[in-house]
Formats: structure tokens, C-alpha cells, sequence
């Protein structure tokens, strides 16, 4: 018998397929992997093949299309009704081949590629200008906190950084001239904010990262104000152990702070 509606229930690896004649009467159910559904759908040969307009349905619709088969796009929305009983790719398939055969349901056009390219072009492009609205944010917020304030206009920040960026340099050419003890109450102060913030399970090699980082800053500094190679990392190691405060976790999981907490409460209880 010859198959009229063929749904297609979309996925990554595995699709299922469902197809009914012309009174919704099913006649074909079956799985196929990814690389042989273009070669079922070619020996099936149905006269409609329907599917959701999910990711990667304009790509097989162009595909199909080029088999010589018509293919409709519908809103999942729109089958949603049409799933009885359990949620599942069988069922879904077979909804998706009855909304299709629907006289009054609505269809998405195939778009092309390139449309998609130009879809995708002004997506990325959303995308991007959410972050930067986001990192502008998220600069504006912390410079507050200092004292700083800066317009809620892109350009208006771009005017304000390189004005910061120079008063921050002056300020930190002036700190490279301070005793090494205020340098180093400093710095304590520095990594231990940090660490206060992202001392947390799994991020001990980071918390350590940054403090290595800072102490090489430091120590290019000392050099660079005594005009000399003498500062070794022997001393800044002593100096490290005097200031720095070493990486260490401040944030455990919460089973085991609640444990701290609460000592006769045990986990596997």
C-alpha cells in the first residue's frame, strides 16, 4: 500500500518513522539510524514527509526535496495535541503524521541555506551584543564600587576606560615604590578577596594558578624598581609565605558543611 503521510520524529542519531495512507491508517513504523534515513525515505517514497521545525529540520527538508518528496514543517506546538497516551518517539511520530494531514494546519516554508546563513549572521551578532551589554554591566557595577561611575552607553564606556586605565596606572607606579611590607598587606588583601570568592571544590589548581600569577608580578616589580636580577624565587617564595595566603578551599560542598554544623548527622543516613 502506498504511503501517503510519512512523520519523522527528529534526533541525533536515531529517527522514527511512522507512515499513514490517506485516512490516517498506519502502515509503516520503524527506527533508523542517521545514515540510512535519506535511503528509507528513498525507498518509501512517500508523498508527504512531515516533521517538526526543530534543529536540523530545513536541513533534511532540503534534502528530501531533492528526492522529489513534499515536505511540510510543523510547529511542535501544534502536535502536541495529537501524542496519546505516553511521550514517546513512536508517538510522537505518529502525531506528527496525523497534524500533518490536518486541511486547516499551518506549515513553516524550507528555508534555504542561505537564509540560514543569515538567520545564524544575525543570531551570533544578538548574541555578542548581549555579552557586551552584559560585560559593560558587570565593569560598570564594579568600578562602583570604588567610587567610579561610568554612563549606561556603550560609547560612553569606551570614552571612560582609557581615563581609568591611566589614573590606575599612576596609582599602581606609585604603590611600586612602597615598602616591601605595604606592598605585601596589599597583595594578602588582593588574593585573599579572591579567594574568598572562588574557593570552591574542584577549583584548587586555579586558586593556586592566581596566586603563583601574583607572586611573578611581584617579583618582575622588585626587579624592575631595583634594576637588578637579584630577586630570586627563593625570596619570593619567603616573601609568599609571609603575605600570600596559600590557595585552600573556604566554600566545602554542602553535605559537609551541614555536617560541620550538625556533627551527629551522617550523610549515608
Amino acid at each position: 500500500m502506498e504511503i501517503d503521510i510519512l512523520g519523522i520524529d527528529l534526533a541525533k542519531r536515531a529517527f522514527q518513522l511512522h507512515g499513514a495512507d490517506r485516512r490516517g491508517r498506519a502502515l509503516h513504523r520503524s527506527k533508523v539510524m542517521r545514515a540510512d534515513l535519506l535511503e528509507a525515505a528513498r525507498t518509501l517514497h512517500p508523498r508527504i514527509i512531515a516533521m517538526e521545525a526543530c534543529s536540523s529540520a530545513h536541513h533534511w527538508a532540503r534534502r528530501f526535496q531533492q528526492l522529489g518528496i513534499e515536505v511540510r514543517l510543523i510547529s511542535p506546538q501544534y502536535v502536541i495535541p495529537f501524542v496519546k497516551t505516553n511521550k514517546n518517539d513512536r508517538n510522537d511520530a505518529e502525531a506528527i503524521a496525523e497534524a500533518a494531514g490536518r486541511p486547516t494546519m499551518r506549515f513553516f516554508t524550507v528555508k534555504s541555506v542561505e537564509q540560514q546563513d543569515m538567520q545564524a549572521v544575525h543570531r551570533v551578532r544578538e548574541l555578542l551584543v548581549a555579552q557586551r551589554t552584559a560585560l559593560i554591566n558587570q565593569a560598570r557595577g564594579l568600578l562602583g564600587e570604588r567610587g567610579v561611575t561610568i554612563a549606561q552607553s556603550p560609547e560612553a564606556f569606551k570614552r571612560a576606560v582609557p581615563q581609568i586605565l591611566g589614573q590606575c596606572e599612576s596609582q599602581l607606579r606609585v604603590r611600586m615604590h612602597d615598602a616591601i611590607p605595604e606592598q605585601g598587606r596589599w597583595l594578602k588583601a588582593v588574593v585573599t578577596g579572591y579567594f574568598a570568592y572562588h574557593a570552591v571544590p574542584t577549583n584548587s589548581r586555579a586558586l593556586g594558578a592566581f596566586r603563583h600569577h601574583v607572586l611573578n608580578i611581584w617579583r618582575r616589580t622588585l626587579q624592575r624598581r631595583s634594576q637588578k636580577a637579584g630577586v630570586t624565587w627563593a625570596w619570593m617564595d619567603k616573601l609568599a609565605a609571609a603575605w600570600l595566603p596559600p590557595p585552600r578551599i573556604l566554600h566545602p560542598w554542602p553535605t559537609e558543611r551541614f555536617a560541620v554544623k550538625h556533627p551527629r548527622w551522617e550523610p549515608s543516613a
